[in-house]
């Protein structure tokens, strides 16, 4: 019995040579072709992800800026809660940003109702102007909470 056990286990770990065939062949190379293309095809996603994400945030800015130029305030409601942004708070390590330089509080949609049409939800350093999102989007292989215009 335990012969057995061991000719089988012994048959598991041996190489068999097969044949190649044209559809082998075929699919080997659908997969090379696929793996060369698979990093210029996820930098041109990164692109068009962050090319959306850079226009909501240059709406979602104007918006704020004109609230700010009409009534001398920004429109936010209450400071953000650190425990529940845990994506933004491992980018402001990542990047080492000093957290607690920093007012952010949230957007408050009530105030302005075209904010709320946009995709991505908003937070506002009111020390500095600063608009955050609370969702990330990748670009350049690093998240990014606010929009940083490359020079390429």
């Amino acid at each position: 019995m335990l012969q057995r056990i061991l000719e089988k286990l012994d048959t598991l770990f041996t190489v068999k040579q097969t044949k190649y065939t044209g559809k082998r062949i075929f699919i080997t190379f659908c997969l090379v072709v696929l793996s060369v293309f698979s990093l210029p095809i996820y930098h041109k996603y990164e692109d068009y992800t962050y090319g959306r994400y850079s226009d909501q945030y240059q709406q979602a800015s104007s918006i704020i800026q004109e609230y700010y130029s009409e009534y001398g305030e920004y429109p936010v409601s209450h400071s953000i809660d650190w425990k529940k942004e845990k994506n933004l708070n491992k980018f402001f390590q990542e990047n080492r940003y000093d957290r607690s330089r920093r007012s952010l509080y949230y957007v408050d949609e009530d105030l302005i109702p075209e904010i709320d049409q946009l995709r991505y939800n908003y937070l506002i350093d009111i020390n500095t102007g600063t608009l955050y999102t609370r969702e990330w989007v990748p670009y350049k292989y690093r998240r990014w909470h606010l929009a940083i215009w490359f020079n390429d």
